[in-house]
């Protein structure tokens, strides 16, 4: 009854909210369908955030220092084809202006034009002009999205880089508003400037980070809904001309990963390993009072805040040089940084052995170098911590900022009802219990829809949380009759396949693998390395072990067989050459084990994002159908963490046995010579 009563102003307010809703769960459901996950590197001075975008990028195509000195913010899509375009951003109409495009650039085009525009930038600000904010889109193959599967990142994700300008303070109107309309759907990777061991300049750095947690943890109503955005479907073409739509947006702390960089400091310490964990200690703890004190509502998770940590430029350096191998001289300069300037990180007398000249480095020796310069950066340590901490906040870090900006254009929509029903003067309390009736009948609906997509992944859920140290083939024997069911809610069969085959992926398929690289090996021929060995730190001693047992007395009988003799040493030589074979094969395995427990649990990762996927679009549908009055445009959103199972591998010991016989010797005298058999 309430319609016939409302003006033609109050129909149009309602028609616009209700054309909004709409808008939010078109882009909620092209992100579901094809995701994008954005991180955003910000950090205090000097943290060296730029040379951790260029480590997650893989080339330096940013430049170091300039950044903190200019508003300017870089965004880098992955895309094979690489392209940079400069904008400039007017203050008050923020409508975009392109100043520069340029195709196929390379990585010092990139890196020049930043540091030129940003340096520009600085000059004109230091003068007193009002200048207008940077924005610098580039195209790029990134190295962190060519490795979708090892983050558990479904095919066609989007992966883009955000560099961040620096922050003054919270309310810092030059960089704050380009920061915060940026970060909506962003994971924020958030540097701390290890080095400053200076107590007072400490606390300005903690300031720093605090003043940036509150800055992206509360995004005041900037976010924007652009055409580019969202998949405008025949019903939305028609209003096509109605300007994009703004919601407020709380993000979570949660979202934001700390980590120290540049602990390259401690390593000139006596005890640099003891010095780092009680810096570590130290700062986490005054970063979690700070915190608590600024944003007590968010109190639980900072309480969980553990900081990460890395030397971004070392490894970066590894990096570039590993993807250097058809350039050797270039490969050998950035080697040659690694010793001059990071020695210390590396284990004591390490390049003791190596030639005076780095240009006589075997491609071992390389190898070698770059997977060391990677371990001792704590780049390894640091991206399978990333890769954890995405696997367990997909779906918040994917869909999160959608599912919010529906939560809002949902509240928005509800708000503009609820004023209309205030407004109107007529509205009696029974009419204002009917609509809250109708409410909260529609929020039980969406309830029941939600739980009911989600009964069915219970079972597998309980099974899982409950398999805390069980072997892992009675886990998989148990869990074989819940999938079936969860496949055929998707209408995908095999979906969940990758459970299945984890015993093969991980124990079987590396068996083979090795095996078939050591009978090469031992027949002198030249193996090929598929991606299970390749680049493995113990590869060049298992090939040594190989070699020594292939030229002991055992590789002579290699094909033909036979017996060998105590008496003369050949069994005790093959023993020796055995021992050192056995324990070089152990260790093989065990590299090769986690390398493919990574692969597998990442397949697994992607199959259950793909069944995520799919159970929300089942839950779409179910809802679509859901009869919700007068509120017939309102659907359904939900957030819920999807948990992974986490599968770790542990060193693996071989042994061979040795099969005594007895050989008796005769000899027969035939005339002036002896025949022995």
């Amino acid at each position: 009854m309430l319609g016939i009563h409302l003006t033609e102003e109050q129909r149009h307010e309602i028609l616009e909210g209700f054309y909004d809703l709409e808008k939010a769960f078109a882009f909620l459901q092209k992100q579901a369908s094809h995701p994008e996950l954005t991180l955003a590197t910000t950090g205090t001075t000097s943290s060296g955030k730029s040379t951790l975008a260029n480590f997650l990028i893989g080339e330096s195509i940013l430049p170091s220092a300039v950044q903190e000195m200019s508003a300017g913010l870089v965004r880098v899509k992955h895309n094979n084809n690489r392209s940079l375009v400069i904008k400039r951003i007017d203050k008050t109409t923020k409508e975009e202006k392109i100043i520069h495009t340029q195709e196929n650039p390379t990585a010092k085009d990139i890196n020049d034009h930043l540091e030129s525009q940003m340096n520009a930038f600085r000059v004109e600000e230091e003068s007193g002009k009002e200048v207008e904010a940077i924005l610098f889109e580039i195209t790029w193959p990134i190295r962190l999205a060519e490795r979708k599967k090892e983050l558990g990142l479904p095919e066609g994700t989007q992966v883009t880089i955000l560099d961040l300008p620096g922050l003054k303070a919270v309310n810092d109107e030059r960089n704050g508003p380009v920061i915060r309309a940026n970060i909506a759907k962003a994971f924020c990777l958030v540097a701390y400037n290890a080095e400053e061991t200076d107590r007072t300049k400490q606390k300005t750095l903690l300031n720093e980070v605090v003043n940036q947690v509150m800055a992206l943890s509360y995004t005041p109503p900037c976010i924007s809904l652009s055409e580019e955005d969202i998949c405008v479907d025949s019903a939305l073409q028609e209003d096509a001309s109605q300007e994009p739509v703004s919601y407020g947006h709380v993000s979570s702390v949660q979202r934001m990963l700390f980590l120290l960089n540049r602990i390259d400091a401690f390593w000139r310490d006596k005890d640099p390993i003891a010095s780092l964990n009680k810096f570590r200690s130290d700062i986490t703890n005054q970063l979690h009072e700070r915190l608590e004190k600024a944003l007590p509502e968010h109190k639980e998770v900072i309480e969980n805040i553990k900081l990460t940590q890395i030397c971004s430029l070392p490894a970066l350096l590894a990096v570039e040089a590993d993807r250097l191998w058809e350039d050797p001289e270039k490969q050998t300069e950035i080697l040659k940084k690694l010793d001059k300037k990071f020695q210390d990180i590396f284990p004591k007398g390490y390049f003791d052995e190596f030639p005076r000249k780095f240009e006589q480095l075997t491609k071992d020796q390389r190898k070698d170098l770059i997977t060391q310069a990677l371990e001792s950066s704590h780049s390894k340590e640091f991206e399978k911590y990333l890769s954890s901490y995405i696997a367990r906040n997909l779906p918040e870090l994917v869909v999160g900022g959608p599912v919010n900006i529906v939560k809002g254009a949902c509240a928005q929509f509800l708000r503009t009802l609820d004023s209309t029903l205030v407004q109107h003067q007529q509205r009696t309390e029974a009419e204002a219990q009917e609509a809250k009736e109708c409410l909260k009948n529609a929020e039980e609906q969406l309830r029941e829809a939600a739980l009911k997509t989600l009964e069915v992944m219970k079972p597998l859920t309980e099974r899982l949380e409950s398999s805390q140290g069980e072997n892992i083939e009675t886990l998989l024997y148990q869990l074989r009759p819940l999938l079936p069911e969860i496949e055929n809610k998707t209408g995908s069969e095999n979906l969940l396949r990758p459970i299945q085959n984890i015993m093969d992926d991980v124990i079987h398929a590396p068996y083979r693998v090795l095996k078939d690289y050591t009978a090469a090996l031992m027949n002198g021929e030249d193996p090929e390395e598929s991606d299970l060995i390749m680049g493995l730190s113990y590869l060049g001693t298992f090939q040594q072990a190989v070699e020594k047992l292939r030229k002991s007395p055992y590789g002579w009988r290699y094909e033909s067989g036979g017996f060998f003799r105590e008496d003369n040493g050949d069994a005790r030589k093959i023993e020796s050459a055995m021992d050192i074979f056995v324990n070089a094969f152990s260790h093989m395995m065990t590299q090769m084990v986690e390398r493919n427990v990574n692969y597998s649990g990442a397949r697994i990762q992607a199959a259950f994002t793909e069944c995520s996927n799919k159970l929300l679009e089942q839950l779409s549908l179910e809802c679509a159908q859901l009869n919700f009055g007068e509120f017939s445009g309102l659907q359904v959103t939900f957030q819920k963490d999807i948990t992974y199972p986490l599968f770790q591998s542990k060193p693996l010991t071989f042994t061979y046995k040795v099969e005594e016989d007895t050989v008796i010797e005769t000899r027969t005298r035939i005339g002036s010579r002896e025949k022995r058999t």
